[in-house]
């Protein structure tokens, strides 16, 4: 759950106002833990961010937040039993274990000499699967849906997503400069720089009530909206939904944190101090931390779609707009000196009638050809063609 923006939108929400304003606050006041992620319980790979805000103002600003590097993470149960949590890098750390969902248990944060934080008893909530993934076409493009039930153990759920695309660049080129031997190739599979993969993950809250419906039942629920001409419908698209089921506690929290993102510049809204997550300092319990963890069953469902099942798509090749083939054509002499930079990449080729190879190339600037400069050339595991 990649929610970590909204912490630190909502903390630089509370220090602003119309006219400069520096508070009298101290070093150590300026960097409040942030804590954010839900757990999943059956084993499924689940990551906890740890990090802390930053100075906003004056001298020496720094960037929104900085990750809580090299803490130590275990998950205790209630038996006692410790679930310990690995470190990945920049903040994040890996949660994959198959825990009993009859127990109650605490997040233990350790940070160093005098420096730990607990959570509030987490009971596990098992999310109610996803009944339904779609999308449907109209006129402002295609927007993507699920629709869940919602029981009387089970009411508050958020979503997030991850989406993964494949997209060309505006040339398509199977040709490479090789610098050892300084002729053009063909390339390998694994040089291919015409296909590639990108991954962007949600960068929204999306919550909803099930009471709030007839029979408990969250029909269509928006996720998001591909708006016409994106490039992420070029060629083939697939997104993977989320669902987690919040506890009443939790779910108010994040109600709180999204008003606040919503109320942009509204100075009334409920402030950091007001909101009260369940990550407390053992040391100082009064000392703000910002964030609430969760635990549970997160429910999955991946959706594919093709730029075939939603033509006529044009794709919108702004990123391009400048991208023209060079009008000459470079001939074997003039290889190194066009293609050597890697400025220039070598992008059709050029015959005479007749035959079958070429007698040179046309080129074209590198991010007219080379898609690995957005995204990768491997296709990930889970993609289906």
């Amino acid at each position: 759950m990649p929610f970590r923006s909204i912490y630190i939108f909502v903390f630089l929400l509370a220090l602003g106002c119309k006219e400069p304003f520096e508070p009298d606050l101290s070093e150590e006041n300026l960097r409040i833990l942030t804590v954010e992620g839900f757990l999943d319980t059956e084993g499924k790979p689940s990551e906890l961010y740890l990090g802390f805000t930053r100075r906003i103002y004056g001298e020496n600003l720094g960037p929104g937040s900085t990750p809580a590097l090299g803490a130590q993470v275990y998950l205790e149960s209630n038996s006692g039993v410790q679930y310990p949590l690995q470190e990945q890098g920049e903040g994040y750390y890996l949660f994959e274990k198959d825990i009993p969902e009859n127990e109650t248990y605490s997040l233990r944060i350790f940070l160093g000499e005098n420096s730990s934080y607990t959570s509030a008893p987490i009971r596990p909530i098992a999310a109610t699967p996803i009944e339904e993934i779609g999308f449907e076409r109209d006129d402002r493009g295609v927007e993507i849906y699920v629709t869940t039930r919602g029981s009387q153990e089970v009411d508050d759920f958020i979503w997030t997503f991850e989406e993964t695309y494949a997209f060309s660049p505006k040339y398509v080129s199977p040709y490479i400069f090789r610098p050892e031997t300084l002729d053009v190739d063909t390339r390998k599979p694994e040089e291919t720089i015409y296909l590639c993969y990108r991954s962007l993950q949600s960068p929204d809250l999306l919550m909803e009530t099930s009471s709030n419906f007839d029979e408990n039942v969250i029909f269509k629920k928006a996720i998001t909206r591909i708006l016409p001409g994106d490039e992420r419908l070029s060629t083939r698209y697939s997104i993977l939904v989320s669902q987690m089921a919040l506890s009443p506690e939790a779910a108010e929290f994040w109600q709180i944190m999204k008003k606040n993102t919503d109320d942009i510049g509204t100075v009334f809204s409920p402030m950091p101090s007001n909101i009260t997550g369940n990550i407390s300092n053992d040391q100082d319990p009064e000392a703000a931390v910002i964030g609430f963890v969760s635990l549970g069953v997160i429910q999955q469902r991946r959706l594919f779609i093709g730029v075939q099942e939603v033509s006529p798509w044009t794709n919108d090749l702004s990123a391009y707009y400048d991208c023209e083939l060079d009008a000459d054509t470079v001939t074997a002499d003039g290889y190194e000196d066009r293609f050597g930079t890697g400025v220039k990449f070598p992008a059709m080729a050029v015959f005479v009638e007749g035959s079958s190879v070429p007698i040179g190339y046309r080129a074209a600037l590198r991010r007219c050809v080379d898609c690995t400069l957005r995204g990768s050339n491997v296709k990930p595991d889970f993609w289906e063609d």
